[in-house]
């Protein structure tokens, strides 16, 4: 094949993948006043950022992650970014299945202080009702199937930051790889398909829309990052095809791969070895990564709701990944190269 045979070719992929990145939304787009949301992973971050964008577009929402306090704060500045939503939280590690069933609960509450509602009490009162009695609640299945979530969104997640050389070859530890790939692969991937089968029949019972956050990681290789891209490209196939199974019955499914994103999200590396002066990844401030040109957490946020109310298959940001995804398979040598640089491997 000729030089200018690849070109041409790359520029036809890029431009096709261009062309679909700006026709791709549905004519109807999803309306968010009043409707529900849940958002997975809502402490920090991208999921902060999206809870906080959601009460601006008047949502009501249902926030999760593992820190109670963290999640307190988000409740607060949501409520007083707009007062007339409903925000409930739920304090549970997303791996563990007698924790999050309790989302069920939950959920149930927006209906029950409907109806509690009426008899006088403010929505403040609601508010802190819902929040202290939500671990020991229990609603039978048939009053959860009744409340329709509108929006899902899947955020959780950890990262790896070492090398599998390093870790086996180097360390010669092969049982601390393994185990820190099933970590992963239990937060990143495990625990979103157990939590959407958990809300699938509330998606389903409105049409709504689920949106799960994956990675360029997922469909880029990376060095250092071989146990995250693992993950994430589970994610990607995993939710695109359920994507297709689940067109028949009006619910959506979108798949976000951002680039890296300005967060803290090294700091939870699930293979980082404990701090020492000999480990050159002791500190999330020496791992190897980018250092500019970052997409903001209230960038992300509204790229995320964006796909979710246009209904959007899949999509990659910041643009510069575009072009990397659609030139890959003709010039994969220099992006190897380039991804090697930015890792510093």
């Amino acid at each position: 094949m000729s030089v200018q045979t690849v070109v041409l070719s790359a520029l036809v992929g890029l431009g096709s993948l261009l062309w679909l990145s700006l026709n791709s939304k549905s004519k109807a787009k999803r309306t968010v006043s009043n409707k529900t949301v849940v958002i997975i992973g809502a402490s920090s971050g991208i999921g902060k950022e999206t809870a906080l964008e959601f009460a601006r577009l008047g949502a009501n929402l249902l926030l999760v992650a593992r820190r109670e306090a963290e999640l307190l704060e988000v409740e607060k500045q949501c409520m007083e970014i707009n007062p007339s939503i409903k925000v409930r939280i739920l304090s549970a590690d997303i791996t563990r299945t007698e924790e999050v069933s309790k989302i069920h609960s939950v959920l149930a509450s927006f209906k029950q202080n409907e109806e509690v509602s009426k008899d006088g009490k403010s929505q403040s009162d609601i508010t802190t009702t819902a929040s202290s009695t939500t671990k020991d609640s229990k609603v039978s299945n048939q009053d959860t199937d009744t409340v329709p979530v509108d929006f899902l969104i899947l955020n959780a997640g950890i990262i790896s930051v070492q090398t599998v050389t390093a870790m086996v070859l180097d360390d010669k530890n092969p049982s601390f790889m393994e185990s820190s790939l099933d970590h992963i692969m239990q937060v990143n991937f495990f625990a979103p398909v157990k939590l959407c089968n958990l809300l699938l029949p509330n998606i389903v019972a409105c049409s709504g829309s689920i949106s799960v956050v994956s990675s360029m990681g997922g469909l880029l290789p990376a060095p250092t990052r071989s146990l995250y891209c693992a993950s994430k490209a589970a994610v990607i196939l995993y939710f695109g095809s359920l994507r297709l199974e689940l067109e028949r019955l009006g619910v959506s499914v979108s798949i976000i791969c951002p680039g890296t994103v300005n967060t803290n999200l090294r700091n939870s590396a699930v293979d980082l070895p404990p701090s020492s002066t000999t480990s050159t990844t002791s500190s999330p401030s020496t791992i190897p990564g980018s250092t500019t040109g970052k997409a903001s957490p209230e960038y992300s946020a509204k790229v995320i709701i964006d796909a979710a109310t246009s209904n959007k298959p899949l999509v990659l940001f910041p643009f510069k990944y575009k072009v990397a995804y659609t030139l890959y398979p003709f010039f994969s040598g220099f992006i190897d190269k380039m991804a090697k640089k930015k890792y510093g491997f």
